[in-house]
């Protein structure tokens, strides 16, 4: 959810990776690990740590219905899924707004809120999340190494500076990299590639322009289509990644400018 790129790190390793090092450490770019049931928790006695990206709502909701043309992303979780998707997506194309009505059935929005409390994309909400604890959604993510999607390039800087002041041992594996191949182009140049190649740069949707997209953001925002839930976990998300940025002293476009959040 909201990988928007990828990078290299020497404790960075891919889920197929998790099962076959069980006594090192994982840097995870999913979210069911927030679930301390989950499989991830059961099948390594490792510490985790949780990478990921929080995104702005409306974008999101965008992304997720131009996802799949048939009418918009159901994601993992959403009820009966495979029995009413056909139903569910002849609704939203014969709708007047189809966005607006994708994104307004329950349990499409909250998406991140949902998740970041354990629970998966597409499921009902819990009842006792319901109301929005900003206590609960700051100590969460003060526990987790994130970035912005729309801030690539500071994202991965401030997740680089972070992974190396909690792991130093992977500050001391650069070093002694870089000592014992001082002259390996290929060493290096590997070492600046991300772990995935389809991860190694900003993804771009090319089945549909800007103005679709702008198009499709208006329509939400002009139909008062509203995601408070998730909106107060990107405010939040968004505070404090800039807090992080100013701290480790990483440059932003647009996120963080005049030291403004809003």
């Amino acid at each position: 959810l909201n990988n928007e790129f990828g990078w290299h790190h020497p404790y960075h390793h891919s889920i197929n990776t998790l099962f076959n090092h069980p006594t090192s450490h994982h840097l995870y770019n999913e979210w069911p690990e927030l679930d301390h049931n989950s499989q991830y928790y059961n099948t390594t006695t490792s510490a985790v740590t949780i990478i990921t990206m929080f995104r702005d709502p409306i974008q999101r909701i965008v992304s997720a219905f131009l996802f799949d043309d048939r009418g918009g992303m159901l994601p993992l979780g959403y009820p009966d899924r495979a029995a009413t998707q056909y139903h569910i997506h002849h609704k939203i194309k014969q709708s007047r707004v189809p966005i607006y009505t994708y994104a307004s059935l329950n349990p499409i929005p909250a998406c991140q809120y949902k998740m970041l409390f354990g629970q998966y994309c597409g499921e009902i909400m819990k009842s006792e999340y319901k109301e929005i604890n900003i206590t609960a959604i700051k100590h969460k993510l003060h526990n987790m190494i994130f970035g912005i999607t729309h801030e690539p390039e500071a994202s991965r800087a401030l997740i680089d500076a972070m992974l190396d002041a909690r792991y130093p041992q992977a500050m001391s594996m650069k070093t002694e990299q870089k000592q014992t191949n001082p002259g390996d182009t290929k060493a290096t140049n590997a070492s600046k590639e991300a772990p995935h190649k389809k991860m190694s740069k900003i993804r771009v949707n090319t089945k549909h322009t800007a103005s679709v997209q702008q198009q499709l953001e208006h329509d939400l925002r002009s139909n008062g289509w509203k995601d408070d839930h998730d909106a107060m976990v990107y405010k939040q998300a968004l505070e404090i990644f800039c807090q992080r940025c100013r701290y480790y002293n990483i440059s932003t476009k647009t996120a963080c400018l005049q030291g403004s959040t809003d």
